[in-house]
């Protein structure tokens, strides 16, 4: 594996993150006054979701391609 492959494993692992933390505050505030309406949208929650599946593909591809 070569250092731009760990790179972008590496960026690519931190922008999951970011969409499973955004997930999970989002899951978290459910119940909260001050939530604003459009968390609520499936549609919303469906994007976060597809969003996360995009960038597992792209780590399996990235760590396929270099092994």
């Amino acid at each position: 594996m070569t250092a731009n492959d760990r790179e972008q494993l590496e960026r690519l692992n931190e922008a999951l993150d970011v969409v499973s933390k955004i997930s999970e505050q989002i899951i978290a505030s459910r119940n909260c006054e001050e939530r604003p309406e459009f968390l609520d949208s499936d549609y919303y929650l469906g994007g976060l979701s597809v969003a996360a599946q995009l960038l597992n593909r792209q780590m399996l591809e990235r760590i396929e391609s270099a092994g």
